[in-house]
């Protein structure tokens, strides 16, 4: 990694630790720089010289290194050092992070509830989830996959009280919410529902129970595979809730938890948080309670190093609650346990909301783009792959923390910043490969190269480094971000730069190893963020 190699000189020019190097935004300003010099109160120049000297003589890595204003350093790398990188690039595109290697992490995404429409928060859930997990499993880390998902609860019981009046279970949930809220003595019958499921007492709701509970997770099944997931690990609300529950009452014990008009709760407020009831006045445990449960249970099934809980961030305060409570029972996972909050897709009157109805689901909302995709493309299979590219780059182009409101026509275009214009630019540059007489037989060792030569193979060059920094922060956006902007200069250079019709053979076996590179660069970023990348389109 290219980063890591000029740290490492700096390190040895100065003696100093943890350097700081930026990636140059400017081709003028040097490819990286570093304000090391200011932070050392030291003459640039100083510095300049040991790391000059010290630079092998028959591939140097810097062209020239130069000072720039009071304390700032511009590195320019070498052709010959680019050359060489681009080359061992094309034998071995090796992503692994020391920082990550062999460490095993546990992710639990998209949760979706039995008896619940898999709606597209849950899309949105699961796309950040499977891409943080490829990002993890690029850099080395050992990865499980995991879903936990609420079968039992008082959603649960307005769901099976509709289809005991057989309404569809598409429409059970929002019909059995919509009669809690405005009938009492349907609210009374949900209550007394709610009981007989959690306790399994009554065989007649069990039938009707265990049938909806079947069919909603088949359906669950056939949209995962659709989105490219597969769990290692499924875990539900109806086996964890007891032991969270004994987990609590052993927590209260300990003075972790309190009585409260006839509930237990988590006194948050004594740590800056907010109180929390984990189990109900009726003696039933609540959702923090199966999640606090489910803690020790994840960690018996896979020693993880770290346990990451995707979600939207409209519950970040809840969780907030809930590892801080964790911490108190068991402090090692709970110091193991980070929340990873997203933003919020948006209907255009607002936040969805399945008690109202008014949800989009994902299946539909996955069908309304390939419709409009089929529309370019008559291929069925090819309109699948582009459709799922356009939601799922919509999702993951923007900063986690920030809502986004689904735009189908945009994220289909073929220009900008869209999942298919980066399809597009790897099935442009997969068929220049297929033309004739193009073919690699060696990377030139020194090759003059255009400006745009050069920003393109150092683009390139960087794949690596993006992918660390986008797994470090837990940000897919950094590595989208990274494959737009790579794709652009991409296309730039298709444009200005012809490679079949370039007569001289050491430049067109440098454009035919930075189209390899392009192609093998897109096809690889995008598997990370879970999109195919078609050989045509």
């Amino acid at each position: 990694m290219i980063r890591q190699e000029i740290i490492k000189s700096i390190e040895k020019a100065t003696g100093k630790k943890n350097i700081r190097l930026e990636r140059s935004e400017n081709p003028e300003h040097g490819d990286y720089s570093t304000s090391i010099a200011l932070k050392l109160k030291k003459n640039p120049q100083e510095i300049i010289k040991k790391l000059l000297s010290a630079q092998a003589e028959k591939s140097p890595l810097f062209e020239r290194v130069e000072a720039a204003g009071p304390g700032f350093i511009n590195f320019y790398l070498s052709e010959k050092y680019i050359l060489k990188e681009l080359a061992k690039a094309q034998k071995d595109l090796s992503l692994t992070n020391p920082a990550w290697k062999g460490k095993k992490v546990a992710v639990e995404f998209t949760d979706p509830n039995p008896f619940k429409v898999f709606h597209i928060g849950h899309l949105y859930t699961n796309t950040v989830g499977e891409t943080i997990c490829r990002l993890l499993e690029a850099s080395g880390a050992k990865v499980k996959r995991i879903n936990y998902q609420g079968d039992v609860g008082l959603h649960v019981a307005k769901a099976v009280w509709a289809l005991k009046l057989s309404y569809p279970l598409e429409r059970a949930y929002a019909t059995g919410n919509s009669a809690f809220e405005t009938d009492p003595v349907a609210k009374k019958e949900i209550e007394g529902l709610n009981k007989k499921i959690y306790e399994r007492s009554d065989p007649a709701v069990n039938k009707i129970y265990d049938r909806g509970r079947a069919q909603s997770l088949a359906a669950f099944e056939k949209i995962y595979k659709r989105l490219g997931t597969k769990f290692d690990f499924y875990y539900f609300e109806s086996e964890i809730g007891k032991i969270g529950k004994k987990i609590v009452e052993e927590g209260r014990k300990k003075g972790v938890f309190e009585k409260s008009e006839g509930a237990i709760v988590f006194p948050g407020e004594k740590y800056g948080l907010h109180k929390r009831v984990f189990i109900t006045s009726e003696g039933l445990p609540t959702y923090e309670t199966k999640e606090l449960g489910l803690a020790p249970i994840k960690y018996k099934g896979f020693k993880y190093d770290l346990s990451i809980i995707v979600t939207g961030s409209e519950i970040i305060d809840y969780f907030k609650v809930l590892i801080a409570a964790l911490k108190k029972i068991y402090p090692k996972l709970g110091q193991r346990t980070m929340h990873l909050a997203h933003g919020m897709l948006l209907l255009k009157s607002g936040k969805m909301s399945s008690r109202k109805g008014n949800i989009v689901r994902t299946e539909d909302l996955l069908n309304q783009v390939k419709q409009m995709a089929l529309q370019r493309s008559k291929n069925e299979e090819i309109a699948e792959k582009v459709a799922l590219a356009a939601v799922k780059y919509s999702l993951l182009r923007v900063g986690l923390g920030k809502d986004i409101i689904f735009d189908a026509v945009g994220s289909l275009s073929l220009e900008g910043d869209t999942g298919p214009y980066l399809q597009y630019t790897h099935a442009r540059f997969k068929s220049i490969l297929r033309q004739p007489g193009v073919e690699l037989k060696k990377l030139p060792a020194s090759v003059k190269m255009s400006q745009l030569e050069r920003r393109l193979a150092v683009a390139l060059l960087r794949f690596a480094e993006a992918i660390q920094d986008a797994a470090s922060s837990f940000s897919p956006n950094v590595l989208a971000n990274y494959l737009h902007n790579t794709a652009m200069l991409a296309n730039e250079f298709y444009h200005s730069h012809p490679v079949t019709q370039e007569k001289d053979n050491a430049k067109k076996q440098l454009r035919v190893g930075l189209v390899k590179a392009i192609a093998a660069t897109l096809q690889k970023g995008l598997s990370i963020l879970g999109i195919f990348a078609p050989e045509k389109m």
